[in-house]
């Protein structure tokens, strides 16, 4: 069966998910790794265990989260009821860089954060927001979007 995904299910091409599975093993066995992140926190949330192993072993390890710009004020309503949510101010940004940074040296992990920002903080070219609601997040991203588009 020709399985066009660059990562095969065992369904498809056995020998293919399990040369797959291998190359990732092999690739968490050896040095150093570089796990990419999309969002503050999720590295910790998703892999934490896997870092913490990781350090236990003496293996390096990085984290990359790609969405970790600071934005600054003034924020769209929507992005301002979510610092309100979660108990953020004005420096949500700042803040969330600062907790992601310290999570991650709790499991022994380097911490690189990218400038460009989050979906919550973009703008069009015109200035206006690209997304107000959270059904936004979800949804094909806004053809106004530079960042998605790169």
């Amino acid at each position: 069966m020709n399985d066009p995904s660059p990562f095969p299910t065992a369904d498809a091409d056995p020998t293919a998910a399990e040369r797959q599975h291998r190359l990732a093993a092999d690739a968490l066995e050896a040095g150093s790794i570089l796990l990419l992140s999309p969002h503050l926190d999720d590295a910790i949330l998703s892999a934490g265990g896997l870092l913490a192993q990781r350090h236990q072993q003496r293996r390096d390890s990085t984290v990359l989260t790609v969405f970790a710009g600071v934005a600054s004020p003034p924020f769209s309503d929507f992005a301002t009821a979510f610092h309100s949510r979660c108990g953020l101010g004005d420096d949500a940004t700042v803040r969330r860089r600062s907790e992601d940074a310290a999570a991650l040296a709790t499991v022994g992990a380097r911490c690189l954060h990218g400038d460009p920002l989050d979906a919550i903080y973009r703008r069009a070219a015109d200035r206006t927001w690209l997304y107000r609601r959270s059904a936004q997040l979800f949804a094909p991203s806004d053809p106004r979007d530079a960042v998605a588009a790169a």
